[in-house]
């Protein structure tokens, strides 16, 4: 954790995406994150998780959330 938030710090991203719940549950410190904005902590920037892509993922695949960032990435200011 100590890396990322070193990494935020620096680069001062609007907001960061996790794909697969597995690397934002590691980050969050719960087992089953929610898929679309989480809560984080407050050294990082808005958080929003995404469903894997990957072939072993694809029975639990949704292209909502997916949808739901490229929604928000639309309204924010580039």
């Amino acid at each position: 954790m100590a890396a990322l938030t070193a990494k935020m710090r620096r680069c001062r991203p609007g907001l960061l995406a996790f794909v697969g719940k597995g690397p934002a549950a590691r980050v969050l410190g719960c087992r089953r994150p929610p898929l679309g904005p989480a809560p984080g902590p407050a050294v990082l920037p808005p958080l929003f998780v995404l469903p894997s892509p990957s072939g072993r993922a694809c029975g639990a695949w949704d292209p909502a959330p997916w949808q739901a960032l490229a929604a928000l990435l639309r309204t924010r200011p580039a």
